[in-house]
């Protein structure tokens, strides 16, 4: 039998991942947390959103070769009409050799961090999620 106390104690623990609160401002930027790895294909890094279109990845791992993976922007959860955040280098796709680099990501020209409210790794193909930060754009002050 499940106890008054017990679930009080759930209840909590959901709110504190759920709402984390504004993200802390350091030197570098809003650090936003670390990328999760929903998939298991070994996803790992710091993102900190720099400037109102630049993204940091700290020590950024990724070896997962998806056919059609993008780091992505977009509202409440990723769809085909959200935003493609080019890689290094330009690159459309990720390419698969990421193994604790420290990457910057420019949003395309007119395009903020303040438009959207989730940002993270997308495989177009087959419409799955990898990694998700989820944040609120009224906290993000540029």
């Amino acid at each position: 039998m499940v106890t008054c106390v017990q679930i009080l104690a759930l209840i909590l623990a959901c709110l504190a991942v759920t709402h984390a609160g504004p993200p802390k401002k350091s030197s570098l930027g809003y650090e936003m947390g670390d990328l999760n790895d929903i998939q298991g294909v070994g996803i790992k890094g710091k993102v900190i959103f720099a400037d109102k279109s630049t993204i940091l990845l700290k020590n950024f791992f990724y070896g997962y070769p998806a056919p059609d993976m993008f780091f992505w922007a977009d509202h409440n959860k990723f769809t085909d009409s959200g935003l493609k955040i080019p890689s290094r280098s330009g690159l459309d796709k990720l390419d698969s050799d990421y193994n604790g680099s420290d990457v910057t990501l420019k949003l395309p020209a007119g395009k903020s961090l303040k438009d959207y409210n989730i940002f993270g790794m997308f495989c177009k193909t087959y419409a799955k999620e990898f990694s998700v930060i989820k944040y609120e754009p009224k906290d993000l002050i540029f």
